[in-house]
């Protein structure tokens, strides 16, 4: 697995089903997530504050303002405020996520 244990530490497990599990730590302006997904995962279209991410382990397809993206493990992705995005992620797949809201999964 590409993060420790020792790293997780540092997070609060906020949501454990047995398809997705989301570690966040939060400051006072944003919200750092790790997000594991065991099985496919299908999101509505939606939109929130801004939001970068990370593809750790996996693949996702995001679809940000009609455009789509194909990302794999090591690419970066940007969602700016108040834009309709959504994602479909694979099995498997893990995601470093920054919201630019601090009580988003809280």
């Amino acid at each position: 697995m590409f993060l420790n244990k020792e790293i997780l530490r540092s997070f609060t497990k906020i949501k454990a089903t047995s398809d997705l599990d989301i570690y966040v730590i939060s400051t006072l302006n944003q919200q750092f997530t790790l997000m594991y997904f065991y099985e496919k995962y299908i999101e509505k279209p939606h939109k929130h504050s801004a939001q970068w991410g990370i593809v750790l382990e996996g693949k996702m397809k995001i679809t940000i303002n009609t455009k789509i993206h194909l990302l794999e493990k090591g690419d970066f992705y940007f969602v700016p405020k108040n834009v309709i995005h959504f994602a479909e992620i694979e099995k498997n797949c893990i995601t470093f996520t920054i919201f630019d809201e601090p009580n988003r999964f809280l």
